[in-house]
């Protein structure tokens, strides 16, 4: 894994945007749904949509040519500069059927390409894809599993909820209300206008937060299926409630996929504009030690959160009382659909260099 995990900084030249010429049906579709659903979010973009047989092969010949080479060394970078970087964006096509898993993983085992990109990738589509579809057919969907099962906090079917959250989805997740946190920002309008982000995206910005502040796994799994072109209930219901909020417990994973600031500053360039400082005031990091405070119960028999844990119990009192805090301030902000503010003491102390 330590070869898929290299910040991209420039270079090399991440591929352009590739462009679609719409057919009529592409358009009269586009009109309809513009029309009828004018309502809901997001915004279409036909030139982005590789809607033919022959758009899905254009991507794919696209991704071999110009994204499989570096894909695996930047598989986990972030970057506001090339969104998509050398990721193939060939997940929707693939689902739809335009284009098959097989054919794919064929070509990239023939591709004179490095082992961490070949690995990475087949990993992605063989490796976790198909395990997400076993999940799903061997619990119905999620219904049947090895333990209780804890009703949503809103209107909806029973859905696990390991961590019990119920915080509401915030506004800033459709779009409408920007939090003042740079990467999150960053990434859900990338999923406004694109219906698409990357899986690192996904999992340590929109996932992270989400869980970080305790939101319903329910309303969270909701979004994803209603904001992104790759979305359906298999693919969906096991990577957001099994990996990304660990409302399954550790029936997927045997731990919460979160982190502080530090792993934003170090896999992307999203720190570099934020109000707040990585390492320093940014609220992720507090909202990591509330996290685990709060949760250590139900995270304690994980042997690979017994270091964490253990760190979280050697802050200081004033340290937790400041957790506990910020994470009030945080959750209060976004439900009202407001910016989170960087604080008058932490103001202070950036004036007296202390932050």
């Amino acid at each position: 894994d330590h070869d898929n995990r290299k910040p991209w900084k420039g270079t090399p030249q991440a591929p352009d945007r590739l462009y679609f010429e719409a057919d009529e049906i592409t358009e009269e579709v586009a009109h309809f749904v513009a029309t009828k659903f004018h309502y809901h979010p997001g915004q279409i973009d036909t030139s982005r949509l590789p809607a033919t047989r022959a758009d899905a092969v254009t991507l794919w010949q696209r991704a071999k040519r110009e994204c499989m080479e570096h894909f695996g060394t930047y598989e986990d970078a972030m970057s506001t500069k090339a969104p998509a970087l050398f990721h193939t964006l060939i997940s929707s096509v693939m689902n739809l059927g335009r284009i098959s898993p097989h054919q794919v993983i064929e070509d990239v085992l023939e591709m004179p390409i490095p082992m961490n990109s070949k690995e990475g990738f087949i990993r992605q589509v063989l490796g976790w894809r198909e395990f997400i579809r076993h999940v799903h057919q061997q619990t119905d969907g999620l219904r049947e599993l090895p333990q209780s099962v804890q009703p949503a906090n809103r209107s909806a079917d029973g859905t696990v909820n390991h961590l019990s959250a119920d915080e509401p989805l915030p506004p800033v997740f459709w779009g409408e209300a920007p939090s003042g946190l740079a990467c999150l920002d960053q990434v859900v309008n990338e999923v406004v206008e694109t219906g698409y982000t990357h899986h690192i995206n996904r999992l340590m910005v929109l996932a992270n937060w989400a869980t970080l502040l305790g939101v319903s796994p329910r309303e969270l799994t909701d979004w994803f299926w209603s904001m992104f072109t790759d979305a359906y209930d298999w693919v969906v219901e096991p990577n957001v409630l099994g990996m990304g909020t660990f409302a399954t417990g550790p029936l997927m994973s045997t731990k919460p996929y979160i982190s502080g600031s530090a792993y934003m500053k170090r896999m992307s360039d999203y720190c570099g504009d934020c109000q707040f400082k990585a390492g320093k005031d940014c609220p992720m990091t507090s909202l990591y030690w509330s996290f685990l405070n709060r949760n250590a119960p139900e995270l304690k028999s994980s042997i690979r959160m017994l270091m964490p844990l253990a760190s979280a119990r050697r802050r200081k009192d004033d340290q937790k009382a400041h957790d506990e805090q910020t994470l009030k301030h945080v959750r209060e902000r976004l439900r009202a659909g407001k910016r989170v503010t960087v604080t008058p003491k932490v103001i202070e102390e950036r004036q007296h260099g202390f932050a």
